[in-house]
């Protein structure tokens, strides 16, 4: 039986909201909470991944924090690092482990739904998770101080676009 993606969205949203950790956040799009804490932003947001089908949800909840930054970069800055003149940081969760800091398959933060019964048990974690790791993972960064990082271009960009000159072996 097909898992439509509406009856996710609208659990995750019925799970996060009545959460303490959330009070007061706004609604942004269909599955984002969001908050604005002077110059700083924080959201909470189910992501939905292209490898999705009918039968076959791949979601994971993310989490960001953003901070004014202007800058102009000498090469492409991916946008989950700098959109709109904000420096984001991001955390994706591990249902009932913790915070990593990539949604891949292997770190565990990417959720296969396939039935309306994984769906609730999913949801059934999540205020633990948010109790135990996500609400002191916003708190960690709730000033423009604390959220703020100097982001660091990888080396293999600047190579391939001839700002460095290329060490053997690379």
């Amino acid at each position: 039986m097909p898992l439509d993606f509406d009856l996710i969205e609208k659990g995750f949203m019925e799970t996060l909201r009545p959460q303490p950790a959330f009070a007061g956040w706004k609604k942004k799009r269909k599955r984002c909470l969001w908050r604005a804490l002077g110059d700083v932003e924080q959201g909470v947001e189910l992501l939905r991944y292209q490898a999705s089908f009918e039968n076959r949800q791949l979601v994971s909840l993310a989490l960001y924090a953003s901070v004014p930054y202007e800058r102009e970069w000498p090469v492409y800055v991916p946008q989950e690092v700098w959109h709109k003149g904000r420096l984001f940081r991001r955390a994706y969760l591990v249902p009932e482990q913790g915070l990593v800091d990539e949604p891949t398959f292997a770190s565990g933060a990417s959720v296969a739904l396939t039935s309306q019964e994984e769906l609730a048990s999913w949801l059934a974690t999540l205020p633990a998770d948010i109790d135990q790791h996500v609400a002191p993972w916003f708190k960690q960064y709730d000033t423009l101080e604390a959220a703020s990082y100097e982001y660091q271009i990888p080396r293999w960009r600047l190579q391939e676009a001839g700002l460095i000159p290329r060490t053997p072996g690379s």
